[in-house]
């Protein structure tokens, strides 16, 4: 069932034009520009002031060509450019967006949250992160911070409801930083991928560290094990994402335990692991911090539901920790 969405607010995008062609005539009509121009593609990328790769992408209608690109080739090759069947599309681009000049570790975070629970459209050059109503600061507040000191860019936010439930989305409009995700960063486009933590991160030990926060940030969460002891999951059902994490730990110098259920492929820390984790890594999900306070300080873990109980006095509200994060003297466990 396709997503519904309920609630959206930042309205104010600025609009670029995009050519759209019918499949396989954006490659004819780059190889024909290649011909006319005698240009080799490296001297094509220059003159549209792109890299080669983005090009690749262009020649293997992976991007849209932008309008202006559109009539600057047709110019160079003398070409009218009413001649080619194609139509134009405004793609929302809220403000100029500006990419890191250099990997960073807020920037290793942010992959690892778009590895968890983001992914990029080719549709309209967005870049999404979806999470549950149980992490609203998170992804109202957190993460929009976190994508604006990186791209100087102000995402939007938005409610959907769908099959799984209720759900918050937390997105940008940008082909700088589309391209910029997966050409410097390593991502793909689509959801159906085989993600895995890039080589660049790996080679970084505080890299290393912030990008798995932001996969446990996302994919993962704090569950009690026993009745006081607790342990630290991260799931998902890729192959190469768990191969991935379970990778990244071993850098790391963590001991986890992993298991298969079905189609489901975990990855667990405990106790002892757990404490280490928080403080080596951390977290900047106040669920994960309350939940891990109140085990370090009772013994005890809440679950999701008694953590949302406690924090709003009541079950309805989606907003429950808007404005009081973390709160743990609401968590009065006897």
């Amino acid at each position: 069932m396709r997503a519904k969405f309920i609630f959206f607010f930042d309205y104010n995008y600025m609009m670029r034009k995009f050519v759209i062609f019918k499949n396989g005539q954006q490659h004819k009509f780059l190889s024909l520009i290649k011909s006319k121009s005698f240009f080799m593609w490296k001297e094509i990328a220059d003159y549209l002031a792109v890299s080669k790769g983005m090009v690749c992408f262009y020649l293997h209608e992976k991007s849209k060509l932008p309008e202006e690109s559109f009539l600057k080739l047709c110019k160079k090759a003398n070409f009218d450019p009413s001649k080619f069947k194609v139509q134009t599309i405004e793609i929302a681009d809220k403000g100029e967006a500006i990419v890191p000049s250099q990997f960073t570790s807020k920037l290793a975070e942010f992959i690892g949250i778009m590895l968890g629970d983001g992914h990029l459209s080719n549709i309209k050059y967005q870049i999404v992160v979806t999470c549950g109503n149980i992490d609203y600061y998170y992804i109202t507040q957190y993460v929009p911070k976190l994508i604006s000191s990186l791209f100087s860019k102000q995402p939007s936010i938005r409610r959907i409801k769908s099959m799984k439930g209720r759900a918050i989305q937390c997105r940008m409009y940008s082909k700088r930083v589309f391209d910029f995700l997966i050409e410097s960063c390593g991502l793909l486009p689509g959801k159906k991928f085989t993600p895995i933590i890039p080589s660049w991160i790996f080679q970084n030990r505080a890299f290393l560290r912030s990008c798995v926060r932001g996969l446990v940030d996302t994919d993962g969460g704090l569950h009690k094990h026993h009745k006081y002891s607790a342990q630290l999951e991260f799931n998902t059902k890729t192959p190469s994402l768990f191969n991935s994490i379970k990778l990244a730990f071993e850098k790391l110098g963590f001991k986890y335990s992993s298991s298969t259920k079905g189609n489901t492929l975990s990855v667990y820390l405990f106790n002892e692991g757990v404490k280490r984790y928080f403080k080596e890594i951390g977290s900047k999900n106040p669920k994960n911090n309350i939940k891990f306070q109140c085990w370090l300080n009772k013994g005890i873990l809440p679950t999701n539901e008694e953590i949302k109980m406690k924090c709003s006095g009541r079950d309805s509200n989606p907003d429950w920790y808007r404005g009081r994060v973390p709160v743990l003297r609401l968590l009065s466990y006897h």
